[in-house]
């Protein structure tokens, strides 16, 4: 199923960069029907992104458990998920990785109204 997912997710990325809709939510309806999700630039899970954009922003583990609602260990748990997957290992490393990753997200999002 990785192979799968890996290559459904890159061939569903290259048509939408390409602006071929169709076959890009082709892609897509395969990795449902496979019960699978498309790898995102991360992968993240939403709270996971939620605590990265926070930390990166140089938010302490106290002011993150605290705007998300969420106990510090809890935190803590997220971010030691965030910066395996994003093989970072300070702080300082996911700032510049986050910033990297929105930078590219934001010139290869498909165009409005796509699909």
């Amino acid at each position: 199923k990785q192979h799968a997912r890996t290559a459904l997710s890159e061939a569903a990325g290259i048509f939408a960069s390409l602006g071929a809709a169709p076959w890009s939510r082709r892609a897509a309806e395969e990795l449902a029907r496979l019960g699978l999700r498309a790898e995102t630039a991360t992968s993240l899970t939403a709270t996971e992104e939620a605590v990265a954009a926070l930390a990166a922003t140089g938010a302490s583990n106290p002011e993150i458990a605290s705007q998300l609602h969420m106990s510090r260990k809890t935190v803590e748990f997220h971010l030691t998920k965030v910066f395996r997957k994003l093989d970072v290992r300070s702080r300082t490393e996911l700032a510049a990785r986050w910033s990297k990753l929105h930078a590219e997200s934001a010139t290869s999002a498909p165009p409005e109204g796509t699909f």
